[in-house]
Protein backbone atom coordinates (compact mmCIF):
# COMPACT_ATOMS: atom_id res chain seq x y z
CA UNK A 1 0.00 0.00 0.00
CA UNK A 2 1.05 3.88 -1.05
CA UNK A 3 -0.38 6.64 -0.46
CA UNK A 4 0.54 10.11 -1.53
CA UNK A 5 -0.68 13.60 -0.91
CA UNK A 6 -0.11 17.13 -1.78
CA UNK A 7 -1.25 19.58 1.17
CA UNK A 8 -0.98 23.02 -0.28
CA UNK A 9 -2.61 26.58 1.34
CA UNK A 10 -1.54 29.75 2.34
CA UNK A 11 1.30 30.24 5.80
CA UNK A 12 -1.07 30.95 8.65
CA UNK A 13 -2.97 28.05 8.21
CA UNK A 14 -0.78 25.42 9.46
CA UNK A 15 -0.10 23.06 6.73
CA UNK A 16 3.74 22.77 8.02
CA UNK A 17 2.47 21.40 11.29
CA UNK A 18 -0.55 19.39 9.81
CA UNK A 19 2.08 17.78 7.72
CA UNK A 20 4.32 17.22 10.25
CA UNK A 21 1.58 15.72 12.78
CA UNK A 22 0.77 13.25 9.98
CA UNK A 23 4.17 12.25 9.39
CA UNK A 24 4.89 11.68 13.29
CA UNK A 25 1.65 9.58 13.35
CA UNK A 26 2.47 7.26 10.44
CA UNK A 27 5.43 6.78 11.42
CA UNK A 28 4.48 5.86 14.92
CA UNK A 29 2.33 3.75 13.32
CA UNK A 30 5.44 1.08 12.46
CA UNK A 31 4.96 2.77 7.96
CA UNK A 32 7.39 4.31 6.17
CA UNK A 33 6.87 7.56 5.12
CA UNK A 34 8.77 10.49 3.59
CA UNK A 35 7.91 14.18 4.24
CA UNK A 36 9.07 16.86 1.90
CA UNK A 37 8.02 20.31 3.35
CA UNK A 38 7.99 23.65 1.07
CA UNK A 39 7.25 27.17 2.43
CA UNK A 40 8.01 30.99 1.04
CA UNK A 41 10.16 32.98 3.68
CA UNK A 42 6.82 35.11 4.66
CA UNK A 43 5.56 33.60 7.93
CA UNK A 44 1.70 34.50 7.18
CA UNK A 45 0.29 34.75 3.49
CA UNK A 46 3.26 33.06 1.06
CA UNK A 47 2.48 30.34 -0.34
CA UNK A 48 2.94 26.52 1.51
CA UNK A 49 3.01 23.09 1.20
CA UNK A 50 3.74 19.62 2.18
CA UNK A 51 4.32 16.57 -0.06
CA UNK A 52 3.90 13.58 1.87
CA UNK A 53 4.18 9.60 0.89
CA UNK A 54 2.80 6.84 3.00
CA UNK A 55 4.02 2.85 2.18
CA UNK A 56 3.80 -0.15 4.05
CA UNK A 57 6.82 -1.04 2.20
CA UNK A 58 10.48 0.89 1.30
CA UNK A 59 9.80 3.91 -0.33
CA UNK A 60 11.97 3.95 -4.15
CA UNK A 61 11.15 7.48 -5.73
CA UNK A 62 10.75 10.12 -3.22
CA UNK A 63 9.38 13.05 -5.70
CA UNK A 64 6.33 12.11 -7.42
CA UNK A 65 4.25 14.08 -10.04
CA UNK A 66 0.75 13.81 -9.45
CA UNK A 67 -0.86 12.24 -5.64
CA UNK A 68 -3.42 10.13 -4.40
CA UNK A 69 -4.84 13.10 -2.23
CA UNK A 70 -4.44 16.69 -3.05
CA UNK A 71 -5.87 18.89 -0.37
CA UNK A 72 -6.07 23.10 -1.66
CA UNK A 73 -7.12 25.03 0.90
CA UNK A 74 -6.85 28.34 -0.86
CA UNK A 75 -7.43 30.07 -4.39
CA UNK A 76 -3.86 30.04 -5.45
CA UNK A 77 -3.36 26.44 -4.38
CA UNK A 78 -5.82 25.12 -6.78
CA UNK A 79 -4.34 27.42 -9.34
CA UNK A 80 -0.96 26.50 -9.13
CA UNK A 81 -0.94 23.09 -7.27
CA UNK A 82 -4.16 21.55 -9.07
CA UNK A 83 -1.73 19.75 -11.82
CA UNK A 84 -0.58 17.92 -9.05
CA UNK A 85 -3.97 15.46 -8.92
CA UNK A 86 -3.56 11.80 -9.80
CA UNK A 87 -6.33 10.97 -12.26
CA UNK A 88 -9.11 8.96 -10.25
CA UNK A 89 -7.57 10.38 -7.10
CA UNK A 90 -9.37 13.13 -4.71
CA UNK A 91 -9.45 16.38 -4.57
CA UNK A 92 -9.92 18.15 -1.02
CA UNK A 93 -11.13 22.00 -1.33
CA UNK A 94 -11.61 24.08 1.27
CA UNK A 95 -15.41 24.87 0.16
CA UNK A 96 -15.22 28.58 2.25
CA UNK A 97 -12.44 29.39 0.03
CA UNK A 98 -12.51 27.78 -3.63
CA UNK A 99 -16.28 28.28 -5.53
CA UNK A 100 -15.44 25.36 -8.12
CA UNK A 101 -12.98 23.00 -9.12
CA UNK A 102 -12.47 22.31 -13.16
CA UNK A 103 -11.58 19.11 -12.63
CA UNK A 104 -13.37 15.58 -13.95
CA UNK A 105 -10.75 12.99 -13.69
CA UNK A 106 -11.06 12.72 -9.80
CA UNK A 107 -13.08 13.26 -6.69
CA UNK A 108 -13.83 16.46 -5.75
CA UNK A 109 -14.92 16.65 -2.29
CA UNK A 110 -15.55 20.26 -1.00
CA UNK A 111 -15.43 21.12 2.94
CA UNK A 112 -16.01 24.08 4.84
CA UNK A 113 -13.34 24.34 6.69
CA UNK A 114 -12.65 27.97 7.41
CA UNK A 115 -16.21 28.39 8.80
CA UNK A 116 -15.97 24.98 10.68
CA UNK A 117 -12.82 26.76 12.57
CA UNK A 118 -14.13 30.20 13.05
CA UNK A 119 -17.22 28.46 14.61
CA UNK A 120 -14.71 27.54 17.38
CA UNK A 121 -14.50 31.08 18.11
CA UNK A 122 -10.78 30.82 17.60
CA UNK A 123 -9.88 30.64 13.49
CA UNK A 124 -6.40 29.50 14.51
CA UNK A 125 -7.17 26.29 14.78
CA UNK A 126 -7.85 25.66 10.64
CA UNK A 127 -5.62 23.02 10.55
CA UNK A 128 -6.91 20.70 13.43
CA UNK A 129 -9.83 21.35 11.36
CA UNK A 130 -8.46 19.63 8.33
CA UNK A 131 -6.33 16.91 10.37
CA UNK A 132 -9.55 15.62 11.38
CA UNK A 133 -11.21 15.77 8.38
CA UNK A 134 -8.14 14.29 6.67
CA UNK A 135 -7.35 11.53 9.90
CA UNK A 136 -11.39 10.21 9.46
CA UNK A 137 -11.69 10.52 5.55
CA UNK A 138 -8.50 8.94 4.54
CA UNK A 139 -8.38 6.30 7.48
CA UNK A 140 -4.90 6.09 7.06
CA UNK A 141 -3.64 6.81 10.68
CA UNK A 142 -6.38 6.35 13.65
CA UNK A 143 -8.35 9.64 14.33
CA UNK A 144 -7.35 9.22 18.16
CA UNK A 145 -3.25 9.04 17.38
CA UNK A 146 -3.80 12.02 15.04
CA UNK A 147 -5.97 14.31 17.45
CA UNK A 148 -3.40 13.30 19.71
CA UNK A 149 0.36 14.42 17.97
CA UNK A 150 -2.07 18.07 16.90
CA UNK A 151 -2.81 18.93 20.41
CA UNK A 152 0.38 18.09 21.40
CA UNK A 153 1.86 20.56 18.86
CA UNK A 154 -1.07 23.08 18.90
CA UNK A 155 -2.48 23.49 22.31
CA UNK A 156 -0.43 25.60 24.89
CA UNK A 157 -3.01 25.63 27.47
CA UNK A 158 -5.95 23.66 28.89
CA UNK A 159 -8.35 26.24 27.42
CA UNK A 160 -6.39 25.62 24.52
CA UNK A 161 -7.24 21.83 24.10
CA UNK A 162 -10.36 21.88 24.90
CA UNK A 163 -11.68 24.51 21.88
CA UNK A 164 -8.60 22.58 19.94
CA UNK A 165 -9.99 19.35 20.90
CA UNK A 166 -13.36 20.25 19.40
CA UNK A 167 -12.31 21.84 16.29
CA UNK A 168 -10.58 18.53 15.86
CA UNK A 169 -13.78 16.90 16.26
CA UNK A 170 -15.49 18.75 14.14
CA UNK A 171 -13.53 18.36 11.42
CA UNK A 172 -13.95 14.49 11.83
CA UNK A 173 -17.78 14.94 11.84
CA UNK A 174 -17.80 16.76 8.49
CA UNK A 175 -16.92 13.30 7.09
CA UNK A 176 -20.05 11.94 8.09
CA UNK A 177 -22.19 15.16 6.59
Amino acid sequence: MEKTFFISGIGGQGVQVLCKALATVVDDCGMNMCLYPWYQGQRRGGATYGRLIISDERIGAPEKRQYDIVVLLDEASLRDYGNKRKPGGTVIVNSDLIDSVPFDDVTVVGVPFTSTAESTGNERCFNLVVGGFLSAYTKIVPVEAMRSEMLKRTARSDEQAVIYGKAFDMGAFLVKE
